[in-house]
C-alpha cells in the first residue's frame, strides 16, 4: 500500500472499464484509497510506436493525472482538495 497510505497523497487504484465496475485482484482497495480509474486491460502506447493491452495501477494513474490537469486548466486557483472533491463526486461510485 505504500506510498498510497501516506497522508496528503492522492492514491489511485485500478478498476475495470465494463459495468459493473470492479476492482481487480492486483489493485489496492483499501479504505484510504482516493480514486479508482481504468486500469484493467487498457490499450496504450508502448516503446517503438506500437500499442499493447496491459493492466495495473500504473495505467490507472495517467487517467487521473489527465483529468486533474484538465480541471486545473479550467480552474487554475482550485486547491488540491477542491480538485479531488470534484473528481470524487462526479465519477461512477
Amino acid at each position: 500500500p505504500s506510498p498510497a497510505c501516506l497522508s496528503g497523497v492522492v492514491s489511485v487504484g485500478a478498476s475495470t472499464t465494463t459495468v459493473p465496475l470492479q476492482v481487480p485482484d492486483f489493485s489496492n482497495d483499501a479504505p484510504f484509497l482516493s480514486l479508482l480509474a481504468p486500469g484493467a486491460y487498457v490499450r496504450s502506447a508502448t516503446p517503438g510506436g506500437t500499442y499493447d493491452v496491459n493492466s495495473g495501477t500504473s495505467l490507472a494513474t495517467p487517467h487521473v493525472v489527465g483529468a486533474w490537469a484538465v480541471l486545473k486548466q479550467a480552474a487554475p486557483t482550485a486547491t488540491s482538495a477542491q480538485v479531488l472533491a470534484a473528481l470524487s463526486s462526479t465519477g461512477t461510485p
